[in-house]
């Protein structure tokens, strides 16, 4: 009885708060199972029309979302009325951006735009354009998504710590609760088959994950995010506050004997240990965030301090960067390690303000994840195709002004930056590429003889 009750107060949660994003959502995941299911039976133009629709209705689920996020805060203030006209026209566009975003990812997938052309040296102009609208679709994903957890999280009403803290116990409930049921399901499939159809397979797993989630995860990561009213339970806050910051402690000593062994002996695995410290951080920043979020009052200075045992290795993280782009040009994972490193030192910037004015002003991350997905993204010029193209072409210009000059290593980082363009420097690499005569495309390209002149040179 307690179990339906559970069920039943969840589900009218939902529908109450959040109605036009599950619906849609379920329906939605219907129709794609339905397609998926028919897919060799239906009329192709009939198919076609499942596929989109099952696409504009998740697209519409993931814009009435934040919508719904944004009423649930707003709704608090006195003087809000969703019935008020600029209030509808902006609900209104928020959804209709979010359900057109769906229109060119199909109209790409069924090639009615971009159709596959063959590449040559420069390559394939089709498929950088699809890459292009694919980075601006996928900012717009990070921000509803971003937006809508920032919004819930002002609904909630408690310090950012607090809120991640307790949002993210939530997820873990709707974890647990979707593997529970999806294990059940497929014992069930898995027994029936055995038993009655050895020799024939029928399993459908995505299907049943599917409509799962929609059903079964959805409501219940929905309740995990916005209703943060319960306290989190002994067991989560021991685990939270004193297990995982023991064991990212240890992982920070190990790492400080590793920075001594650096000064002394001048030697370092410069993107093995960046990549380290890039999981580090995002590992140890959910771990003191969920620390401080659980209040224990025992723990509070110490906790307040740990974060700080990161910022010595910012200084390593520069050192390796300077390193690499100076001798090796920018990559699209260099690209995004000074994107991790500005990060870093804004977050630092914020948790020093935080500490001294006693503000709750650490949710701005929010918005810098934000900016720094348009500047990577979409953003002309610095985002990170271009960059990468502006960083390398910088060695392939060094080697046609040296020409026969041109020593061993010289052709070959040129080569290493050609290579680089072609495959990382999106539209305006086509184009750069496109600038070079003939010959200087030979020459330049010409530098793969010389791949084993120096084994020292590394390649990401």
């Amino acid at each position: 009885m307690l179990i339906l009750n559970r069920i039943k107060n969840l589900f009218s949660f939902v529908l109450k708060e959040h109605p036009f994003s599950f619906i849609s959502l379920f329906i939605g995941s219907i129709l794609y199972v339905f397609n998926d299911i028919e897919a060799g039976i239906l009329n192709p133009r009939l198919y076609d029309r499942l596929d989109l629709s099952s696409g504009l209705l998740f697209c519409f689920a993931g814009g009435s979302l934040l919508c719904e996020a944004i009423n649930a805060n707003r709704k608090k203030s006195e003087n809000y009325s969703l019935k008020k006209f600029y209030n509808i026209i902006g609900y209104a566009l928020i959804t209709l951006i979010a359900t057109a975003c769906f229109i060119p990812i199909w109209l790409i997938d069924k090639e009615y735009i971009f159709p596959p052309i063959a590449g040559n040296v420069c390559g394939n102009i089709n498929i950088l354009y699809k890459e292009y609208i694919y980075h601006v679709l996928l900012f717009v994903l990070f921000t509803y998504v971003l937006l809508t957890m920032y919004f819930f999280y002002k609904k909630s009403e408690e310090t950012f710590e607090v809120y991640v803290a307790k949002a993210f116990y939530g997820l873990c409930k709707a974890a647990l609760i979707y593997f529970i049921i999806i294990a059940a399901i497929y014992l069930v499939f898995w027994t029936f088959n055995a038993l009655f159809l050895p020799y024939i397979h029928i399993f459908p797993y995505n299907n049943i994950s599917i409509v799962l989630f929609s059903f079964i995860v959805f409501p219940c990561t929905i309740e995990g995010l916005s209703k943060t009213k319960d306290s989190i339970p002994k067991f989560a806050k021991i685990i939270f506050t004193y297990v995982l910051t023991a064991i990212t402690a240890i992982v920070f000593f190990i790492f400080y004997i590793y920075l001594f062994k650096i000064i002394f002996t001048s030697s370092i695995r410069f993107n093995d240990v960046f990549k380290i410290l890039a999981a580090l951080f995002i590992s140890s920043f959910f771990v003191w965030t969920l620390a401080q979020g659980c209040l224990d009052k025992h723990l509070e200075k110490p906790l307040k301090i740990f974060p700080f045992l990161f910022t010595p290795f910012i200084i390593l993280q520069i050192y390796i960067l300077i390193n690499r782009i100076s001798n090796y040009g920018l990559t699209v994972n260099r690209y995004l390690g000074l994107l991790l490193v500005f990060f870093e030192i804004i977050y630092f910037a914020l948790y020093i303000y935080r500490i001294k004015s006693n503000k709750n002003i650490l949710s701005s991350i929010i918005f810098v994840f934000i900016t720094f997905s348009f500047i990577s993204l979409v953003a002309p010029v610095v985002n990170m195709n271009s960059a990468v193209t502006i960083s390398q072409s910088s060695k392939i210009k060094n080697l046609l002004e040296l020409g026969d000059k041109a020593k061993p290593k010289d052709r070959l980082v040129a080569y290493n930056s050609y290579i680089g363009i072609l495959d990382d420097g999106g539209l305006r690499g086509f184009y750069y590429l496109r600038s070079l005569t003939e010959t200087e495309k030979y020459f330049v390209s010409s530098g793969y003889k010389y791949e084993n002149y120096d084994e020292t040179i590394e390649k990401e």
